[in-house]
């Protein structure tokens, strides 16, 4: 158990400095984006929260399975900031993906990113 709780900790501190590298916030929207690095990082799903407290809602980009042909965008609601009015799972019903109101996934073809990645992003800036 100890050695487990070791390995968490070890693995959100070095996730921690992944997501102060690859974040920006635009606006309320945290936007991590791992595909430079190839494999996302494990660690805790919430912590870009406490790094980006003006955030009222989170974006992650990763490839799938470190294959770059599938990439995967993950959104959630900050647990900290309710401010996010957005229906996730609606909006990526959008995007070849879906969810619930307060988070939600979608993967498509790596040719999509550059139309899909903006228009998610947008629609979370707009905040309706």
């Amino acid at each position: 158990m100890a050695a487990h709780c070791r390995t968490v900790v070890e693995e959100n501190r070095l996730y921690k400095d992944h997501l102060l590298k690859h974040t920006t916030l635009n606006q309320h929207v945290a936007v991590t984006d791992f595909r430079p690095v190839g494999q996302a990082p494990p660690g805790n799903r919430f912590l870009v929260y406490s790094l980006f407290r003006d955030a009222s809602v989170s974006v992650k980009i990763r490839y799938d399975n470190g294959s770059r042909d599938k990439v995967v965008v993950s959104v959630g609601h900050s647990i900290f900031n309710r401010t996010c009015n957005v229906n996730v799972g609606k909006m990526l019903s959008d995007f070849e993906g879906g969810g619930h109101k307060g988070a939600g996934a979608c993967n498509f073809h790596s040719s999509k990113a550059d139309e899909y990645i903006p228009k998610i992003i947008d629609i979370l800036i707009e905040n309706k």
